[in-house]
């Protein structure tokens, strides 16, 4: 996670998604979904 002040003294916090851990990749895999699925998630506080 990477925090950056704004200008307007909120903080935003950025979280990306890596590699899937391999027990929770056979857990997606059963499940029929993506396990690379993911991406960035932004937060403001």
């Amino acid at each position: 996670t990477a925090s950056f002040r704004c200008a307007d003294g909120r903080t935003l916090h950025v979280r990306k998604a890596t590699r899937t851990e391999p027990e929770l990749a056979a857990i997606y895999q059963a499940l029929s979904l993506d396990p690379l699925a993911g991406g960035v998630i932004k937060t403001y506080v």
